[in-house]
């Protein structure tokens, strides 16, 4: 298990922070990556199976993408953080077959 801290935008305030879980169901790992408007930063790398948790803002931005492919991969899922993912984990369902290779 992994945790980190996505930062950004303004920072400071504690308005909307909450912990966020991240669950990757993949036969994989996935990098998870913060999009901060045109821009994407490399957050942790999430193990098969493996849950990480991240303190964060409501409204910020997430894509997992494919590690195994290198680099910023192809895009496996993307969300946008809501309040209620304070108690809901954001997860990375498994993939088609083909998505698995």
């Amino acid at each position: 298990r992994s945790s980190a801290g996505a930062q950004g935008g303004n920072g400071g305030g504690q308005s909307g922070r909450i912990s966020a879980s991240f669950v990757n169901e993949r036969d994989h790992p996935v990098g998870l990556w913060w999009v901060d408007g045109s821009e994407i930063h490399h957050v942790t790398t999430v193990e098969s199976g493996d849950t990480a948790k991240l303190t964060t803002t409501v409204g910020h931005e997430f894509v997992a993408k494919h590690t195994s492919k290198g680099g910023k991969g192809e895009t496996v899922a993307q969300w946008t953080v809501e309040a209620k993912h304070a108690t809901t984990p954001l997860v990375v369902p498994r993939g088609t077959p083909k998505d698995e290779l």
